[in-house]
């Protein structure tokens, strides 16, 4: 509706969790705003009127309580139950093994070799913009690919 076709395979899974939470916000979002305008209206100050004062219910603080703990218990396990599924990954074995280096404004990308196992590497061995190695690769280690 707002937004655009999900770019990858998860992306709509997404969405549908974003989209359950913001029914839901809208949702107590309403109802709250319209019990506080119904309320000041009904108990607004009027002559002759005295307020009532109750010390405490505990059947209403029950029930504002265990209402949004089901709730927010529901959109928990239902986010959770999203996440798992989405970042369920299954092994495969002509998988590309791929390690990135995110910097601002910049990515670096290390890939396997043939055999799929990635060089050894250290912040040591890192140098500056203008040398060689920028993702700190250790030239000793036998699965570094010259």
């Amino acid at each position: 509706m707002l937004l655009p076709e999900a770019a990858s395979e998860h992306g709509s899974q997404y969405d549908n969790l974003m989209w359950i939470s913001f029914a839901l916000i809208f949702f107590v979002q309403t109802v709250t705003q319209a019990l506080l305008y119904y309320f000041s209206y009904k108990y607004r100050g009027q002559k002759g009127k005295k307020a009532l004062f109750y010390a405490d219910n505990d059947v209403l603080e029950a029930i504002w309580t265990i209402i949004p703990v089901i709730t927010l218990a529901g959109l928990i396990l239902y986010g959770l139950y999203t996440w798992t599924t989405i970042m369920t990954v299954e092994e495969n074995d002509e998988a590309l093994v791929v390690e990135l280096y995110a910097q601002q404004f910049n990515w670096k990308a290390r890939y396997s070799g043939q055999d799929g196992v990635l060089g050894d590497a250290n912040v040591r061995f890192l140098q500056d913009f203008d040398g060689k190695n920028q993702v700190g690769i250790d030239a000793t280690d036998p699965n570094w690919i010259r």
